[in-house]
């Protein structure tokens, strides 16, 4: 008879790799009652795992793979990119997640209460480009 192997907390069957924990954050933002977001949302050719879009907040939840260089670099280009749009993204680990899942909701809570009423974000350009289209250029000698 073939054995049949567990499902442990740390990942899939016979898998070694951790399992996400962007599932419980879902879960934990719903028994919070914070709404507002949506799940897996693309933008610029990003991919975010939480987006608020009426405060411009992207959640990213990291897990063991995103401590390489090359996933950290990639996570900073991203990082920088949406910054650039007005976007303000937070990053919590796996570990955060599971352990300290009260100090998340609270930092996410005042990022979004900072968000909501504030100022319109720094690096978030609101002109529209055709309007930067049709004003002729002027040259002085």
């Amino acid at each position: 008879m073939a054995r049949r192997r567990r499902r442990t907390d740390t990942g899939t069957r016979g898998s070694s790799e951790p399992q996400t924990q962007e599932p419980r954050f879902a879960r934990l933002l719903e028994s919070a009652g914070i709404g507002g977001w949506l799940r897996r949302q693309r933008l610029e050719g990003w991919e975010l795992d939480f987006y608020f879009p009426r405060e411009r907040v992207a959640v990213e939840i990291d897990g063991y793979f995103h401590v390489t260089s090359e996933t950290m670099a990639r996570d900073n280009r991203k990082d920088i990119e949406l910054e650039g749009l007005g976007i303000r993204v937070l990053r919590f680990t796996n570990a955060e997640v599971r352990v300290d899942p009260d100090g998340c909701l609270a930092k996410l809570r005042d990022t979004l209460a900072q968000r909501a009423d504030g100022p319109e974000p720094a690096g978030a350009l609101r002109v529209p480009v055709a309007s930067l289209l049709d004003k002729p250029t002027s040259r002085r000698s």
